[in-house]
């Protein structure tokens, strides 16, 4: 990734593996000129209603918004109980 010159949106989504957004998550990159780090988030395995989602895999998206053009990973997640 480039060095971003101001905080930008991430983006994190985690979607089942029929493609529906489960759940939905909003940071900023704490980066800026002077210092740059990594950032951390757990999801607890909850739906965007609060609810526990089933045991197996989903897609986690992750999408920052750099200064020449976006980034954009997916991870799988695996959930159990």
């Amino acid at each position: 990734i480039q060095n971003l010159r101001e905080d930008r949106p991430l983006d994190v989504v985690f979607h089942d593996l029929a493609g529906r957004v489960v759940a939905k998550a909003q940071a900023k990159s704490g980066a800026s000129e002077a210092q740059s780090g990594k950032i951390h988030y757990t999801w607890d395995g909850r739906d965007g209603s609060g609810n526990t989602v089933p045991p197996g895999i989903y897609m986690c998206r992750v999408k920052l918004e750099a200064d020449s053009k976006d980034f954009t990973t997916l991870k799988l997640v695996h959930v159990v109980y």
